[in-house]
Order: structure tokens, then C-alpha cells, then sequence
């Protein structure tokens, strides 16, 4: 939990990572980026894909771990769900 809250919270990943990256791939030539997520980073992902939504144009959420349905109704890209066979059922 440690990591959540300092190396891998979303002002870190935002402000130290994306905030950099988006400019450069847009530089380059990028209209949208994709981002994926493992584990913690598939909340990151949603997060993504709701307050980046201009940047962003799809994500992905492998193993994702603290998302819930809620979540939902925050994208406003396309999102996939990749669960593994132990993690929680997304079914409504």
C-alpha cells in the first residue's frame, strides 16, 4: 500500500509521467495515446480515461485491483477489462 500512496499515486503517475509523455507523442505526431494498467494500474487507467479523456483514446485494465463499478460511469474512452480467473466478476 505503501507504493499506492507515494511512487504509483495518481499526482506521481499524472504530474512526474504522463504530463510529460502526452506532450511528446502529440509532438510526434500522436491525435490519441492508449494506456494499459497492471493491478493498481488499471485504477490508474480509469482514472485516465475519464481526466484525460482529450488526450486518451482507449484503456485497458489488466488484473485490475480497486475498481469498482462505480468507476463506470466515469470513462469516457473505450475501456477493456482483462480479469484474471481469481479477480472479482465486473457483471452488474
Amino acid at each position: 500500500m505503501n507504493f499506492v500512496g507515494t511512487t504509483g499515486s495518481w499526482e506521481n503517475v499524472v504530474k512526474k509521467d504522463l504530463e510529460q509523455l502526452i506532450p511528446t507523442y502529440k509532438a510526434g505526431g500522436a491525435k490519441k495515446i492508449g494506456v494499459f494498467g497492471f493491478c493498481w494500474g488499471g485504477k490508474i487507467s480509469v482514472n485516465c480515461s475519464d481526466e484525460l479523456s482529450n488526450d486518451i483514446g482507449a484503456a485497458v485494465l489488466i488484473h485490475p485491483a480497486f475498481v469498482t463499478t462505480d468507476d463506470a460511469d466515469r470513462v469516457k474512452v473505450p475501456l477493456l477489462a482483462v480479469p484474471s480467473k481469481d479477480d472479482a466478476d465486473f457483471v452488474i
